[in-house]
């Protein structure tokens, strides 16, 4: 999955690996985002999922806190 995918997508989540692919980075690098709380995450049990939006706003600079309740 590219980060163009990522923009295009209307899943509301995506896993660490789909963001590590997107990013071209290791798989290690998002845990440890998560780890941090810099990445925005929820955890479902022991499954980790990445919202969407807020990540890639993380990245394009765009402002999305507060949007849609989170």
């Amino acid at each position: 999955m590219s980060f163009e995918d990522l923009l295009l997508s209307t899943e509301a989540v995506i896993t660490r690996t789909e963001a590590a692919t997107a990013l071209h980075c290791d798989p290690r690098l998002i845990s440890r985002g998560i780890r941090e709380n810099k990445i925005p995450h929820i955890m479902l049990g022991r499954r980790v999922l990445i919202l969407r939006e807020p990540f890639i706003a993380l990245f394009t600079g765009s402002d999305w806190s507060g949007k849609n309740g989170l």
